[in-house]
């Protein structure tokens, strides 16, 4: 991905859609090299999420992550992030699939579209799809196509068979020395 991310670097991960920043959350480096990026969003990091469920989009409002934080990998030109989610007793739960468009390597991290589409599988659970309403939504708004959301369903079609889970990042613990980032100055900017 990019090897000048090291351990405990602090970047930022923004979803452009159009020509507006929808989410845009500061996140601390686990592992970076070639062939994946792993990210964690520390609790109480306050990160910028749209107004509304679905595009086009108004703006946005900022809160703080809530506990117990998200783990991501990502790998480059993946149409998807996998996140490991932990319950409120720090346990796993899960695996998340953000359905989005190949990550675009910034100067203060990368940027990423959201594409509504997601995928969830708890720990000891089979693959369901998750916000397929919001996504015929947008679909019906205009601001995807017919043929683009099939082609998000295809890519979590993608997902289910590439990933393999567990993917041995479920017991990983983050140091407990890494603080909250903020937001850094114009990542409102496209």
């Amino acid at each position: 991905m990019n090897a000048r991310w090291r351990n405990g670097d602090v970047i930022l991960e923004r979803h452009v859609f159009g020509d507006a920043v929808t989410i845009a959350r500061p996140a601390r480096v686990v592992a970076s090299d070639d062939d994946r990026l792993v990210t964690w969003v520390v609790p109480g990091t306050d990160v910028a999420f749209p107004n509304e469920r679905v595009p086009p989009y108004s703006g946005t409002f900022v809160r703080q992550w809530h506990a117990p934080g998200m783990l991501q990998l990502l790998r480059p030109g993946d149409p998807y992030a996998l996140a490991l989610l932990r319950g409120p007793d720090d346990r796993f739960t899960g695996w998340y699939v953000n359905l989005q468009e190949p990550l675009r390597a910034t100067e203060l991290g990368y940027d990423t579209r959201d594409n509504i589409l997601d995928l969830w599988r708890p720990r000891n659970g089979d693959w369901r799809w998750k916000d397929e309403d919001e996504l015929a939504q947008a679909v019906s708004r205009g601001a995807f196509t017919v043929d683009e959301a099939a082609a998000f369903h295809a890519a979590g079609a993608r997902a289910m068979r590439e990933l393999e889970l567990p993917t041995g990042w479920e017991d990983w613990a983050p140091d407990p020395s890494w603080s909250a980032p903020s937001l850094p100055a114009g990542w409102e900017r496209p």
